[in-house]
């Protein structure tokens, strides 16, 4: 998972094969990024969207159990906004801060994103698909997000996240935002299937959806994120935005799956950052000194 600043590209890796007794191999040039624990194969082998600075050193941390590794690198062009990391990827991979806002209820999923005020409906393809979605705004955005599913009902042949019939986009009239500029906003209506006879007698006629689902290894906490690109499965966040904080004493905080109308919120005060988030980033200070 990664993140970004106006200098900076910050990634956060689960290294699965971290003991203490294996070294790791960081390799990183202006356009690529290897990392490779001794005797396995690379975690990451990759070539960078765009470019890094490498005659700055990259800037490293490992967790105590040597499983998590952080790493800071310089843009080569400060103040470059990157859509993706890695090239071939779809825009927002992996990052944890999306390029859209999204909203969920137990009959539908909005998606909202910002485009520049000259693009027009033309300029604008939005594919739905039972599982997926691609957004396509030319010049500007290449989205591709396939869905959380229920593997069990998928096993069946009965599953689906999407309506794609119900299912609907438009784009509204330019607004100016927060910066004073002037967007238009892009809104996709996600429509929810109707549960099934099976959710009705068995269920109390809740859908078994990535909202009711319960979480793997937690009998307490509900709910995956709609999107499976988008779920934190590894444990990463913390220790990205660890990172964030201690490179610009500032964090976007994603809201958690399970913690319902909750929405993601920019954090600057560290008493507000939550307490995995503190004591992840008492361990990088006590590192630092």
């Amino acid at each position: 998972m990664w993140a970004q600043t106006s200098c900076t590209v910050l990634l956060a890796v689960f290294i699965p094969t971290g003991y203490h007794d294996k070294g790791l191999t960081l390799d990183c040039t202006e356009s690529t990024l290897r990392i490779q624990p001794q005797g396995s194969p690379p975690v990451i082998d990759r070539i960078l969207e765009y470019r890094v600075d490498s005659s700055r050193a990259m800037e490293t941390h490992k967790t105590e159990d040597n499983r998590f590794l952080g790493l800071v690198m310089a843009k080569q062009t400060l103040g470059e906004h990157w859509h993706c990391l890695f090239r071939g990827d779809t825009a927002g991979a992996r990052c944890m801060q999306p390029p859209y806002m999204l909203a969920e209820s137990r009959t539908d999923v909005t998606l909202e994103v910002s485009v520049p005020f000259w693009i027009e409906a033309e300029d604008v393809t939005v594919d739905i698909t039972p599982n997926s979605l691609h957004v396509d705004v030319r010049n500007e955005l290449d989205l591709y997000r396939t869905c959380w599913q229920n593997r069990a009902e998928l096993e069946r042949g009965k599953w689906q996240a999407i309506d794609p019939a119900e299912s609907a986009w438009c784009l509204h009239d330019a607004e100016e935002d927060e910066q004073g500029e002037l967007m238009k906003s892009l809104v996709v209506t996600l429509e929810r299937p109707a549960v099934t006879d099976s959710e009705v007698q068995w269920k109390k006629g809740v859908r078994q959806d990535n909202l009711a689902v319960e979480r793997e290894g937690s009998r307490q906490k509900r709910g995956y994120r709609f999107f499976a690109d988008d779920e934190d499965m590894y444990a990463l966040e913390d220790l990205l935005q660890a990172l964030c904080f201690l490179e610009t004493g500032r964090t976007w905080v994603p809201a958690k799956p399970w913690e319902a109308n909750i929405f993601g919120a920019q954090i600057s005060e560290r008493n507000l950052l939550p307490a995995a988030v503190q004591k992840m980033l008492d361990n990088l200070k006590k590192e630092e000194e």
